[in-house]
């Protein structure tokens, strides 16, 4: 960052003519300057892969993930298992990167760490024996990728020209750097403004569709900088020189700036003296600006350690972290807190070897570190019964080596039965949300199973959020027909005869309706294992109301039983249940005895028959 200490001929006009034009005063604190609006509006999210899906349990397939459709006997009519899964996949991206080779740079990186800075940044770039470099690891990350490097100084002996930064390397897959192109050159300062001209030209040169990043590496506050093509300062950190060059610095690259909107920026200020808040001339403002306006971050690296570490995280940045999986349930489905199973396994995706990370209401072993909590928090809500919670470790990395998926398993409401009945299903499921082998949601009918799913990370310091698919799901109901009929004609079929289908509590009306004219009425969307009692509430003129119900009974596997009033089971003809009903009894309209014959001779005979036993009693007394 520094020159000789001392004055350079012709400085003094120089800075007295820019503090004329830009009003600049002296003073003893920051101030602020002009200050563009900038930051990294990516929402490109294809560095990332997800799906969800389902299972539908009642089908009678095995599913492997779970014991509840293992047991003989064990309904599983309402019950799914959803699957939410992610992939991160490597995107490829170029980067540039940008070196201090001011004098200073020659420096020791500390009192302990004696190597010079310059030398520290040359081995974190190629590497050394047995320890993988910066640029091999940035080809390596992607076969797309591509490295460029630019290096800046302040050269004393011109006012402006080209001298003050030079392209150390063009754009392609050199896994190594020489050593005299990193080398700083004798007696020169520092000029941020040069390093990143040379750099907008080597970005221009770039027409690719990749990502790019640059990382810019300095040891001090600029001490040169240009101002309309001319170049200011007096390279030291004497004087008012660093507050000026700093404001100059900072005009001109929020100037720059605004034509790479997308470019993250990493800052590395590799002095142990840098970060003194206090010393302006080892105060990282620029540097912190450059990454906190563009996405990146600002490091303080203080030894050759710390900067590989540094630099091996912005490699990590481009993978994610603070990952989460977050499913908020619908109304239409609950979590099967009788057996849920939950289960998280991790996927190699090239050998397909499954490492179950969650199991049995625990991280597994295999999990720690990787699996830092999963939930589910139950809701009353009107468009929600619950929510579970996948989140990884904070500082875990997920590239595209591995699939994470989790699963658990899901119940049907009775607000789907209620809706289903009333309404009918509200949704069609999205494309790809069917398990192997079902067929129960893709393009399918249904209720969503999810209010919203989605999964939320951070790459390269910026956050993101991107939402599943919906599958839905289906309830399995039941219906009959009913045929009513005369009991002595049975091709007398019965219209306008009134029922109402109660629930268990033979009181709370499920449906009703009247037969038509075939004396049909079909009754639909009734459960499985459940009881319900049919009552005839209108019968049609001229024949008898039964007071007592029919039971009909719906078996856990889907069969329906009606029984009549005596419990007789009600035969079935075709798919129609056959009921009969009678007539009332009647007078004859044309005068003649009917019924009064028998009435009459009953009446004889129990007078016959008081009378014997009246007299038999005489006698005895």
């Amino acid at each position: 960052i520094y020159l000789q200490n001392r004055m350079l001929e012709g400085t003094g006009m120089i800075l007295g003519l820019r503090t004329r034009m830009l009003g600049y005063r002296s003073f003893s604190g920051f101030r602020s300057v002009t200050n563009a609006t900038v930051s990294n509006s990516s929402v490109d999210q294809a560095h990332i892969t997800q799906s969800k899906r389902i299972d539908y349990l009642g089908d009678g397939g095995n599913n492997p993930d779970t014991s509840v459709d293992d047991r003989i006997g064990t309904d599983t009519h309402e019950l799914y298992r959803m699957y939410l899964d992610m992939t991160g996949t490597k995107e490829p991206f170029d980067t540039l990167i940008v070196v201090d080779r001011s004098t200073s740079m020659t420096d020791p990186m500390n009192s302990v760490d004696t190597q010079a800075r310059y030398l520290a940044v040359y081995k974190a770039l190629n590497g050394t024996a047995g320890r993988q470099g910066l640029l091999s690891k940035l080809v390596g990350f992607h076969p797309e990728n591509q490295v460029a490097i630019v290096g800046f100084q302040g050269y004393p002996g011109y006012p402006s020209g080209d001298q003050d930064s030079t392209v150390i390397a063009n754009w392609g897959r050199s896994t190594s750097v020489a050593l005299s192109n990193i080398q700083p050159p004798y007696n020169n300062g520092t000029n941020y403004t040069a390093g990143l001209r040379t750099a907008g030209v080597v970005l221009d040169q770039n027409q690719s569709s990749r990502k790019k990043v640059m990382i810019f590496i300095s040891d001090g506050v600029p001490t040169f900088a240009f101002v309309n093509g001319v170049r200011y300062g007096n390279g030291t950190i004497s004087g008012n020189n660093p507050y000026y060059t700093r404001d100059w610095t900072l005009n001109y690259f929020n100037s720059w700036i605004g034509k790479y909107p997308k470019l993250p920026i990493y800052t590395l200020g590799i002095s142990s003296e840098f970060g003194n808040s206090d010393n302006l001339s080892a105060n990282p403002y620029v540097l912190n600006h450059m990454s906190s306006q563009t996405g990146g971050f600002y490091s303080h690296v203080a030894d050759s350690q710390a900067l590989e570490r540094t630099l091996q995280k912005i490699v990590d940045d481009t993978k994610l972290s603070l990952v989460s999986i977050n499913d908020q349930l619908s109304q239409y489905v609950s979590y099967y807190a009788e057996q849920p199973d939950v289960k998280v396994v991790q996927t190699n995706r090239q050998t397909g070897q499954v490492t179950t990370l969650y199991q049995n209401g625990a991280v597994t072993s295999q999990g720690v570190g990787i699996l830092q909590s999963v939930t589910h928090t139950a809701v009353n809500a009107s468009d929600s019964t619950g929510k579970v919670d996948l989140n990884f470790v904070d500082n875990f990395k997920i590239d595209d080596t591995y699939t994470y998926t989790i699963s658990y398993n899901v119940k049907v409401t009775d607000r789907a039965y209620e809706e289903k009945k009333t309404s009918g299903y509200n949704a069609h499921g999205d494309s790809g949300t069917d398990y192997t082998g079902n067929s129960t949601s893709s393009g399918q009918a249904g209720f969503r199973s999810n209010k919203v799913a989605s999964l939320t990370y951070i790459r390269n310091e910026q956050p993101y959020e991107k939402e599943y698919d919906h599958p839905v799901v289906q309830v399995d109901t039941r219906q009959f027909t009913l045929q009513k009929s005369d009991s002595k004609e049975t091709n007398l079929l019965l219209e306008n005869v009134r029922f109402e289908l109660r629930l268990s509590d033979k009181k709370t009306v499920f449906a009703s309706g009247e037969t038509d004219s075939r004396g049909n009425i079909t009754f639909t969307d009734l459960r499985r294992a459940k009881t319900y009692y049919l009552y005839e509430t209108k019968a049609k003129d001229g024949y008898t109301l039964p007071e007592d119900p029919w039971t009909v009974d719906v078996a856990v596997d889907g069969t329906i039983t009606i029984r009549d009033q005596l419990g007789y089971t009600v035969s079935k003809s075709g798919e129609q249940y056959r009921v009969v009903n009678h007539k009332l009894y009647q007078l004859p309209s044309t005068g003649g005895y009917g019924p009064a014959v028998y009435i009459l001779l009953g009446v004889m005979v129990i007078t016959l028959a008081s009378y014997l036993f009246y007299e038999k009693r005489k006698q005895i007394a």
